[in-house]
């Protein structure tokens, strides 16, 4: 199957405040869609359980393997990346965003993985050979081609230059197409280069990371707890319930690695796996996935950083509210 060349399409202002997106109803007005996707508005298509969906990914992966080029990404391995997304999509937690400003795409794209690896494989598939892709029914991303040309071997090592821990960086070429073009296509006014040096074209809003989840049509509801009674809060924090929603965690990123030092800042997303709860030591602990870790206690977490485990004052000074997804 030959995949449609949407990259040439310019994007107009979508019903989503302050993004660059274009809904796929807009789009299907300049051809069908590859894969069936349906118009905005339209009901989702039942999902498959996750060891179907997949298998059907992988043979979705094995075809695209198979095709020569490297589609509209001249700088991206077409094995690479598939070799990488199929490796995601048995282990989502192995995500990372490495040196980039990305941790509410991580966060996003991990949610996704997890919930409906069909669609991931998907937009992967379709972003890496027509320079466009959805998420969902709803959204619709298409990167600049100056961050499409951009040669990833560059980019990793950069990644590494900044830090040696990224040593690996190399390997992570497909989730930095995916979540790099999710930043980029948000960028109204600026662009992003997907470098670790970008720091004006990086960093997401819980906003948008709502809009996200709210786009793969998975949850029957997508909300925001970061506001007035919520950030700073130990105890809104401690009646949060990962067991029966998705919960991405807004905090500072210091709460993982380093003592507190003055007020906290709103710097990183998180996937909250457990509750949030004071041990009998008067420490706080809880599960967590971040930075293509596997999900473990945040006490762990700190110890790889040298720190003592978790106070309830950092956390409450660190600690700025979360996205919420029922299922």
């Amino acid at each position: 199957m030959n995949d449609p060349n949407y990259s040439g399409f310019q994007n107009p202002l979508s019903i989503y405040a302050d993004k660059y997106l274009l809904p796929l109803a807009a789009a299907a007005s300049v051809g069908s869609l590859v894969y069936g996707l349906a118009s905005k508005g339209s009901s989702p298509p039942a999902r498959l359980d996750r060891p179907l969906a997949v298998a059907k990914a992988k043979t979705m992966i094995n075809r695209f393997r198979g095709q020569v080029g490297r589609g509209k990404w001249p700088g991206l391995d077409r094995t690479s990346v598939a070799d990488r997304l199929e490796l995601l999509l048995d282990s989502p937690y192995l995500v990372n965003q490495g040196g980039n400003g990305l941790c509410g795409e991580a966060a996003f794209l991990y949610v996704w993985l997890s919930e409906d690896p069909w669609s991931v494989a998907r937009y992967c598939v379709q972003l890496y050979n027509g320079g466009a892709a959805s998420v969902g029914t709803d959204v619709w991303v298409r990167p600049r081609e100056s961050l499409r040309s951009q040669d990833f071997t560059k980019v990793a090592k950069m990644m590494v230059d900044r830090n040696s821990a990224d040593k690996d960086a190399i390997k992570w070429s497909a989730e930095w197409m995916m979540m790099s073009a999710l930043r980029d296509a948000n960028n109204f006014i600026i662009s992003y280069d997907g470098t670790p040096s970008d720091d004006w074209g990086s960093g997401s809003s819980n906003g948008e990371v709502a809009d996200w989840l709210r786009a793969t049509g998975v949850f029957k509801d997508v909300s925001l707890a970061d506001g007035r009674g919520s950030k700073n809060n130990f105890a809104a924090a401690a009646k949060l319930d990962p067991q029966t929603s998705v919960v991405i965690l807004s905090i500072d990123s210091r709460m993982f690695k380093e003592t507190i030092t003055g007020p906290g800042n709103d710097t990183h997303n998180a996937v909250l796996k457990s509750p949030i709860v004071v041990t009998e030591y008067g420490t706080v602990d809880f599960d967590v996935w971040t930075w293509g870790n596997p999900v473990g206690p945040v006490s762990a977490l700190r110890a790889t950083y040298h720190q003592s485990e978790l106070s309830p004052a950092q956390f409450t000074a660190e600690y700025f509210g979360a996205i919420i997804a029922t299922r």
